[in-house]
């Protein structure tokens, strides 16, 4: 999610609101709770675990960032290959919101909530930034039957991301970029 800090930037505080979503449903629902940092909320009603990690949006943090996030992955009992699409599409958000979303190689902060919902299969991780509002979302495809050689640089972590979860969703609220990644998991009996 390469964020452009020629773009300008809201007010702190600010009440404008984009938002933009990748087919497959809408997000929209509660949010998770803020829990602290690296704490779990208590089990909602029908087996519902929500979670908060604050950390800095530094690449030496994705290891704390995946082991947060694979607590809950676990408890919906994934298959390897959900596992591992998982893994992928949030170290691709993460290492390009720590590379990104702060300019001048300035470090902010990233928060990643965490929503394992059991019944429903789902597993929900929503990366909140504070750096150059950026929607992902509305950058095109790239061309993959191009050759690398004639591809244009940039694009390709989001595709990927885009094709290994279910649905994601943007919006830019309060001078914060929110992107929720959702995937749906078959489990494992």
């Amino acid at each position: 999610m390469k964020h452009n800090s020629s773009e300008p930037a809201a007010a702190p505080g600010g009440n404008s609101a984009e938002s933009a979503a990748v087919p497959s449903g809408s997000l929209a629902g509660p949010a998770a709770a803020p829990c602290g940092n690296g704490a779990e909320s208590a089990a909602a009603p029908g087996g519902v675990r929500r979670g908060e990690l604050a950390t800095s949006a530094s690449r030496g943090n994705l290891a704390r960032v995946w082991d947060f996030a694979q607590g809950y992955l676990e408890r919906l009992r994934p298959s390897d290959r959900e596992r591992m699409g998982v893994e992928l599409a949030m170290e691709e958000i993460f290492i390009n919101i720590a590379s990104y979303a702060y300019a001048d190689g300035h470090e902010g902060a990233v928060t990643v909530r965490c929503e394992a919902d059991q019944a429903a299969g789902r597993l929900t991780v929503t990366f909140i930034d504070g750096g150059a509002p950026y929607n992902p979302l509305e950058r095109g495809d790239p061309d993959t039957d191009l050759a690398l050689r004639e591809r244009p640089i940039g694009g390709l972590g989001i595709f990927m991301a885009k094709r290994l979860m279910d649905a994601m969703d943007y919006r830019y609220e309060n001078g914060e970029n929110i992107l929720a990644l959702v995937k749906h998991v078959a489990g494992r009996g």
